[in-house]
Parts: C-alpha cells; sequence; structure tokens
C-alpha cells in the first residue's frame, strides 16, 4: 500500500495555498498559488467600494445579469453585491483593515429546478439579506449562458487556488444556488460553509451564523497536542474509556501491544452535508445504499489535525506514491494504516482517523489513474485491502485514534 500520509501534512502550514501577497500577472499551472499584492490590491479595492455602482471588469457582467433578472422577476432586489472582479471581491472582504468579512461565491444557474424556489424563499427573505448586508461580501457569478466550463473553472483556480476549486467543480448544478463562504486563515483562503439551493430558509441562516461564528473565531490556533479543550469544544468529543462506543473503536482498531491514550467522535456539520449529498448520488446511480466502508488512514498526530480542520488536500495528492491511482489512500486493515502513523518528535504519540469512506463502484487502480474512471467512484489493490477515492467529499472523518 502506498503511503497514507500523501493526503496529509505535518503542520497546518504545509496545507498552506502559499499566498505570497505578491502580484499574480502570470499564472503558473504547475505551482497554482492564489496570490496577492496586499497594498495595491486594497487601494483599488478601497478605490472600487466608493464606486460599486460602476462596473469595472468583465467579471461584473455575470453580477450585473443576476441583479437585473433577480429584480424583474421577484419581489425585493436580492442580496446587496459586490460589483467588481473576484480579486477585488476578495480583498474587500478578508483583507479590509477596518471591517474583515468573510466572502460568499454566490453561484447560480436559471437551470437548477432549485433555483426559483431559492431566490424567491430565501435570497427575499429579510431576515437573510439583512444578516447578508451586515456580516458579509457577496460576489456572484451566474453560470446560467456560460460557454467556456474551462474558463470559470480556470478564473476560480486564479483567484482562489487548486484546493477550493477542487472542492467547487464537482457540486452539480441541481443544487444551485450554491454559497460558498471563504475565510483567510493561516496563510490560506479556506472555505468553512457550502450552503446549497435545496435547503431551507431556517437552514441557510443557521449556516451562515455557523460560518460567521467560526469567521470570528478565525484567529484560535487549532493544536492537538497542546489544547486538547479547544479541540473537544470545537471539532471533537472525548469517548469515555469503557463506554459502548470507545470499546467498539477500539475492538475494530485491534492494536496489539499498544496503548490507546485518546479516542475522538470527529464532528464537522458541514462535512456531513457534503458527503450525504455524494452519497444521495452515487447511491441513487449503483441503484443501492451499499456503498460505504468504514476504512483506516494512519499518519502523525499534526497531520491527523490538519486534516480535521482543512480536509484532506488534493494538492498533496501523489506525493508519496499512487500504485492505485492519485486519490485519497485508506486501508480495511488497521494493521495497514498503523504501518503509517507515525509520532511527531519528540513525542511517541500515533494517530489513525476512523472514516466513512464512499467507495460505490470500485475497480482495480494503477499509477496512470489521476481521477476515477468513468461510471466508478474509487479505485482498489485488487484485493479490496486498499481503498482509492478521488474527491474528499466522500471521506467522512469519524474518530480519530491516539495510541502509543
Amino acid at each position: 500500500m502506498e503511503s497514507e500520509q500523501s493526503t496529509t501534512s505535518s503542520t497546518t502550514s504545509e496545507l498552506s495555498e502559499d499566498i505570497d501577497f505578491s502580484s499574480f500577472d502570470d499564472i503558473d499551472d504547475d505551482d497554482n498559488k492564489a496570490s496577492y499584492n496586499s497594498n495595491s490590491r486594497i487601494e483599488r479595492s478601497q478605490k472600487h467600494s466608493d464606486n460599486d455602482d460602476i462596473p469595472s471588469t468583465v467579471e461584473d457582467l455575470p453580477a450585473m445579469r443576476f441583479s437585473s433578472k433577480f429584480a424583474e422577476r421577484y419581489p425585493t432586489c436580492g442580496p446587496d453585491l459586490f460589483f467588481g472582479s473576484l480579486d477585488d471581491a476578495l480583498m474587500k472582504a478578508l483583507f479590509d483593515p477596518t471591517n474583515p468579512r468573510p466572502l460568499i461565491l454566490l453561484l447560480h444557474d436559471d437551470r437548477s429546478i432549485a433555483a426559483n424556489i431559492f431566490c424567491r424563499n430565501v435570497l427575499c427573505s429579510r431576515m437573510i439579506l439583512d444578516y447578508l448586508a451586515d456580516n458579509f461580501v457577496v460576489w456572484v457569478w451566474d453560470r446560467t449562458y456560460e460557454i467556456d466550463h474551462e474558463q470559470f473553472e480556470d478564473m476560480l483556480k486564479h483567484h482562489v487556488g487548486n484546493r477550493i476549486t477542487a472542492s467547487i467543480m464537482p457540486i452539480t448544478m441541481n443544487t444551485y444556488p450554491l454559497l460558498v463562504c471563504i475565510m483567510f486563515q493561516n496563510g490560506q483562503l479556506q472555505i468553512i460553509s457550502k450552503i446549497r439551493g435545496t435547503m431551507s430558509c431556517d437552514e441557510v441562516y443557521e449556516e451562515l451564523l455557523s460560518a460567521h461564528d467560526k469567521f470570528n473565531r478565525r484567529i484560535e490556533t487549532f493544536n492537538i497536542l497542546e489544547d486538547s479543550s479547544l479541540l473537544c469544544k470545537e471539532f471533537l468529543t472525548i469517548l469515555l474509556e469503557g463506554s459502548i462506543e470507545y470499546d467498539e473503536i477500539a475492538n475494530k482498531l485491534a492494536i496489539v501491544h499498544r496503548r490507546i491514550l485518546r479516542i475522538y467522535n470527529i464532528d464537522v456539520p458541514h462535512w456531513s452535508i457534503d458527503y450525504t449529498h455524494q452519497k444521495a448520488i452515487i447511491d441513487a446511480r449503483i441503484g443501492h445504499k451499499q456503498t460505504e466502508h468504514l476504512l483506516f488512514h494512519g499518519c502523525t498526530p499534526s497531520a491527523a489535525a490538519s486534516i480535521i480542520q482543512y480536509r484532506f488536500d488534493h494538492e498533496l495528492i501523489g506525493q508519496h506514491g499512487t500504485s492505485f491511482g492519485h486519490g485519497f489512500y485508506f486501508a480495511s486493515r488497521s494493521s495497514t494504516s498503523q504501518r503509517y502513523a507515525r509520532a511527531d518528535p519528540p513525542s511517541n504519540e500515533h494517530a489513525i482517523l476512523v472514516c466513512h469512506v464512499i467507495v460505490g463502484k470500485s475497480c482495480t487502480g494503477d499509477s496512470s489513474m489521476r481521477k476515477c474512471p468513468d461510471s466508478y467512484d474509487s479505485t482498489n489493490d485488487g484485493s479490496d485491502s486498499t481503498y482509492v477515492v478521488y474527491s474528499n467529499e466522500q471521506i467522512l472523518p469519524k474518530y480519530l485514534v491516539i495510541y502509543e
């Protein structure tokens, strides 16, 4: 089995989009970095904010079209929008020195069956509109008349990097409108919530409250070794030793000659939404619901911390091997994962993540596979002891086990 640490990082800084605050007139497809010139971009953003009604780039056109159509169709003018490039919107939202706010990418498509209902019930709600206006910067892109699919994808890569783009692009159009909430922390852009057009007004409001709360707490440091109490409050619930749940996970792991120190239950709500949505799509295509396995992923504790905060990182795929495909690796036997569960020096603590993984229809993989073959959802090593999935939305980490 290839090293499971191919999709993790020993420190959160290694997961960074590596934003170096330099201009990005040229795009390096190999580096795929989202970079910003803090002085010039903020200056342009401030000038733009004084003239928000004056479009400045071709990226204004979808927003203008969306705003015009919305006013014609619905009893309100919809959310207050930022007119300008996505670059300017990022600067205005995340790097405003006086009033930084999370950015919402509002992605719309009239062809979605949910579009009209969501616009009328959610985007016309005074409760939603007021909360958005007070707490977020909203930038819209209307994909209804999109001719070049790759143009939209390239624009996202240019402005927000590969990891966020890889998280947005697979989302089916029938769940649009899509509200992607983004913040900046630890040197990188991060998605803190994805709100789909199939959600109710109350569900959207709860997600917005949660996203803004995460934004307000963005300066807190996630450190599994130094501050377990913060982890338990934010992401994890420690299981009581001897409880039914604790014993069940300990028995599944069957760790021999090593003492289990702690077992945590992992709960990141918006991950569950993404995972459930992906599972429903795959279940419907295959025709049954037995599409997921409980699998293991061994790594260092600091890598586990990075995964819990940022998810499995698409940009780290392939760094430590690709024998069965360029994806995220999991084992059906914990003994296999234990070989990759290394310690963070000088600590002697090791980590295994116990994850629900949607394997769906699986085939034998090889190193030439950079994406899952058509009509399949995962690849394997030919014996079903190792599985590879190609989207982090097919992974739901459920337990973190720390052992000696």
